[in-house]
């Protein structure tokens, strides 16, 4: 085509997969391959009225006037390129990727953000694979050659491409279908934390947050429970089930560090990947980047409980956007669903060993230390735990102690003080190295008269009656 057209059309991108390592170690059957290739191509491409905008060495780009149009020719391409005689050495397969858009002609080639996007697509598919846009599968209508379809491969992060698109694979019955799942860029955002550490217990608790989110009008869970006892933990590791059913769509945004409500929009945002800026609001930029179901775990929300009502705002502009939250107070919104951590159980009356129990060995083994499961050795970790009553972080940091002292000896010294834990690892936060620590942290962020309170209460260990209370 001697003047290339302007306006909405659909582009292809086609292009040889390993064709380097081919070229290297067979460089006169790649040529002959390469000859054989070009003319496929280009005669399906014209046959299909389409254009060659560019040899590319390797593959094509081309261009077509309709969405249908370009299909076909992907198909037909693929199904010469799988009848074609190859050389022996040669493993010819050709990766494909299909997007509509606006583009105007200068100086006989394309540029601009449909072509950029449309190269991303066809760099993430596999050899024989034939990727589509969301754009281009809106545009087709369900029309599509016979016996061909569409299979929707959820949402992909692009390089250089602001938000997550939707992509489909073109299926049909004489043509490969099965392949590796994409390997898309790394997501904008924040992703969920990993743990050195195994995640011990809490099954039950996890499937009933998951059970808790399977239904669709719940779409805020707080966890709530006082410092240690393993909100966020439990909190993540839901998280990874639920964004197993997502697409991997989750996002982490820790408050820990963040001093002032007024900071809780733009911390949600970092989390998202969005960056605010000017006047433009941080929830509906946020808004706006998510368009598919998305999960959105905020850890730490108590000392900033006064901005509860971004989440509602967020909650409200972003229909698909489910959050999970953990805090020591209820967020106080609409439609909340709150869910009560309790410590790790100290007995079980199945036979099998309690998960504080279980926490302990754990932990222990992790520093190197083999205790005994029968005898004093078990008597002395079973009081060891429900001395620090199944509190996760205390058990951990206790356990650290093995390393040097005997957990008889352990159990003697925690009769007489708690400072015998010691600190847990400097990667820790440090609200979370030592007891002392979090109890402190719990004490910055309470009002004087709730600390006057806590004092008083600290009088009625066995607890008391509302009567006695007042």
């Amino acid at each position: 085509m001697d003047v290339l057209p302007s306006g909405v059309l659909t582009l292809l991108f086609t292009d040889i997969e390993n064709s380097s390592r081919m070229w290297d170690e067979h460089r006169s059957d790649m040529a002959a391959a390469l000859v054989q290739h070009n003319e496929i191509l280009r005669s399906v491409i014209e046959g299909q009225s389409g254009f060659v905008v560019k040899d590319k060495g390797d593959g094509f780009f081309a261009g077509f006037l309709t969405p249908v149009a370009a299909v076909d020719c992907a198909l037909e391409i693929q199904r010469r390129l799988q009848s074609g005689s190859w050389p022996d050495t040669i493993d010819l397969r050709v990766r494909m990727g299909i997007h509509a858009g606006s583009v105007e002609a200068h100086e006989g080639d394309y540029h601009g953000p449909t072509v950029n996007q449309v190269a991303r697509i066809e760099g993430l598919a596999h050899g024989g694979q034939v990727l589509l846009s969301d754009t281009v599968a809106t545009l087709l209508g369900g029309e599509l050659p016979a016996s061909s379809e569409l299979r929707d491969l959820g949402e992909h992060t692009l390089k250089g491409i602001g938000r997550p698109i939707r992509l489909h694979q073109l299926i049909a019955p004489d043509l490969p279908g099965d392949f590796p799942p994409l390997v898309s860029a790394k997501p904008v955002g924040v992703a969920l934390p990993d743990f050195p550490s195994s995640f011990v217990g809490r099954e039950d608790e996890r499937a009933t947050l998951v059970e808790m989110f399977s239904d669709e009008e719940n779409r805020l869970v707080t966890l709530l429970g006082p410092g240690g006892i393993g909100k966020t933990r439990l909190a993540v590791e839901t998280a990874r089930d639920l964004a197993s059913r997502l697409d991997g769509r989750a996002f982490f945004a820790d408050l820990t560090q963040v001093q002032r409500p007024s900071e809780v929009p733009s911390a949600i945002a970092e989390a998202v990947g969005v960056h605010a800026e000017g006047e433009a609001s941080p929830v509906a930029l946020v808004a706006d980047r998510i368009t598919a179901p998305t999960l959105l775990l905020i850890d730490n929300f108590e000392h900033v409980n006064e901005a509860s009502g971004v989440v509602g705002d967020l909650m409200a502009a972003a229909p698909e956007v489910r959050v999970l939250a953990t805090s020591r107070t209820p967020l106080q919104l609409r439609g909340e669903m709150v869910y009560r951590v309790d410590p790790l159980s100290l007995a079980n009356g199945d036979g099998r060993l309690p998960a504080a129990v279980v926490l302990f060995y754990d932990r222990a083994a992790g520093h190197g230390v083999t205790i005994a499961q029968n005898g004093p050795e078990a008597e002395a970790v079973r009081s060891i735990v429900r001395r620090v009553d199944g509190l996760p972080l205390a058990i951990e940091l206790v356990a650290a102690r093995t390393r040097v002292l005997g957990v008889t000896d352990l159990d003697e010294r925690l009769q007489k003080s708690l400072s015998v834990m010691g600190k847990g690892g400097a990667d820790l936060p440090e609200r979370q190295r030592t007891i002392q620590s979090t109890i402190d942290w719990s004490l910055a962020n309470v009002t004087d008269s709730q600390q006057r309170l806590f004092r008083r209460l600290a009088a009625l260990p066995a607890g008391a009656s509302l009567e006695v209370l007042e």
